[in-house]
């Protein structure tokens, strides 16, 4: 029972860590999609002193399209986000429920123990007592026993 906790564990484990990893190349793609936006910005601004027409348009094309994806993507990583959290609890609930059965073992393992040291006791004194019981009938009667005396 515990090992099959430890391997949902490490199951959700793994999950967890891809669930992070995807939130993290979302928040990477994301920064690069801000970049292109800057960049499209710092074009347009340039085009204003130089005067470059088409440098303007490029630098509006741009940041367009890096807003447009920021948008998408911010909706991909909340939603990356929201399924790293699931992924997180449930990693956390199974690691719970190993380590519940890890102690529901250890309580058995120390109940069979102690129920064993309380039947080897056992044994130990009904062998005591069957020791003494045979040493007695097994004594040679004296001569002032009146039982002995037919």
């Amino acid at each position: 029972m515990v090992r099959v906790r430890a391997l949902e564990e490490e199951q959700s484990l793994a999950a967890l860590e891809a669930a992070v990893s995807e939130v993290r190349r979302l928040e990477g793609v994301l920064d690069v999609a801000g970049a292109r936006a800057r960049m499209g910005r710092e074009l347009v601004h340039r085009s204003a002193e130089t005067g470059e027409a088409l440098e303007r348009v490029t630098g509006l094309a741009e940041e367009r399209m890096a807003m447009q994806a920021a948008r998408f993507l911010t909706e991909d990583l909340e939603e990356a986000r929201e399924l790293a959290e699931e992924a997180r609890a449930q990693f956390l609930a199974r690691r719970v429920e190993k380590r519940q059965a890890e102690a529901l073992l250890d309580a058995a393992l120390k109940n069979e123990t102690a129920r064993q040291a309380r039947r080897l006791q056992q044994d130990v004194e009904d062998w005591d007592r069957a020791r003494r019981m045979r040493g007695e009938s097994q004594q040679v009667p004296t001569k002032a026993d009146p039982s002995t005396h037919g």
